[in-house]
């Protein structure tokens, strides 16, 4: 259906516009149309991708760095969710210094001078200490037909000095423009709304319990990223529990080891979550002589609401 304008006439009360009831049909007709192209694109499947930028090419950051290729003609791409966790280089190089205002663009061209999507402040980029942040969106989460997504340093300048690892995590969906099933039409599928969790440790305890995470819904978990950015491994359980007093259920069947390599763990012997569920991070001790251990530890827990009955 082509877009219907409400006649408003020529000039005020000259009777020539589109009388109440006309008018507000075609607004209604208008708000169905667009409804249902929301609520159709987001049954689409949810692709979960990955990106790093080393601390050498940090160095080079008003460089296009492609993190999703262009999905082809006739597509778009519904970008719904972008952070990047920045990892600054040890001493005597230090971290990012950047110029005043200069931020992480988000653009579909590479252009280190536009924030057409989305940006990365300043102040996150040349953190001390390594840490999370979400993409500050600015236009929409779909981007122009047949284009890709590109990271740039905005500016015109590259850092002044130091460097940082920036790994960026992104959820997104191929929209194809000929359309899908609507609300009503036969193959159409309820939206599946995402939720993400993270959580950044310094130097995890392991005599200790966690809080990570209350869940206001139902849920089903996804996938769980990890990294710890130690010359070390640690090992942890996340359990979920309906009280702090509850002895708990593991998500994975053993414990999950991990290093200064980005791992993801996408099978779960029970991957529903009921509403009211408090997930805890348990660093497992493997030396009774170290209660504590040395590094950065960031897990990042993607979940989709779960609107159908509950298991029995």
């Amino acid at each position: 259906m082509a877009r219907q304008n409400v006649g408003i006439g020529f000039i005020p009360n000259d009777g020539q516009g589109d009388n109440l009831r006309i008018g507000g049909d075609k607004i209604n007709d208008n708000f169905i149309e667009l409804y249902n192209w929301l609520t159709s694109i987001q049954a689409l499947p949810l692709i979960i991708g990955y990106h790093t930028i080393t601390k050498e090419e940090s160095m080079c950051l008003t460089s296009k760095n492609q993190i999703i290729p262009s999905p082809g003609d006739g597509k778009l791409i519904d970008l719904i969710s972008l952070i990047a966790r920045i990892t600054p280089a040890d001493e005597p190089t230090g971290g990012l210094e950047l110029y005043p205002e200069q931020t992480l663009n988000v653009t579909t061209d590479g252009d280190t001078e536009t924030k057409d999507w989305g940006y990365f402040p300043t102040d996150f980029l040349m953190s001390e200490d390594c840490s999370l942040q979400k993409m500050t969106p600015v236009f929409s989460t779909q981007i122009f037909e047949k284009n890709s997504i590109y990271v740039s340093l905005g500016g015109g300048f590259n850092p002044k000095s130091g460097a940082a690892q920036i790994d960026l995590f992104y959820i997104y969906r191929i929209v194809n423009l000929s359309g899908v099933p609507a609300q009503g039409e036969l193959g159409y599928e309820p939206p599946p709304q995402i939720k993400q969790y993270f959580l950044n440790i310094l130097d995890p305890s392991t005599t200790s319990s966690i809080v990570f995470a209350r869940l206001y819904e139902n849920q089903d978990i996804l996938r769980v990223d990890a990294f710890f950015q130690s010359d070390d491994t640690a090992n942890f359980q996340i359990q979920s529990k309906s009280t702090a007093q509850d002895e708990g259920i593991s998500l994975t069947e053993s414990d999950i080891e991990v290093s200064s390599e980005q791992i993801e763990i996408t099978e779960f012997p029970n991957s529903y979550l009921p509403a009211d569920t408090w997930l805890y991070l348990n660093v497992i001790q493997k030396d009774p002589q170290v209660p504590q251990l040395n590094g950065m530890l960031t897990i990042i827990i993607t979940c989709q609401i779960n609107y159908e009955e509950p298991p029995s």
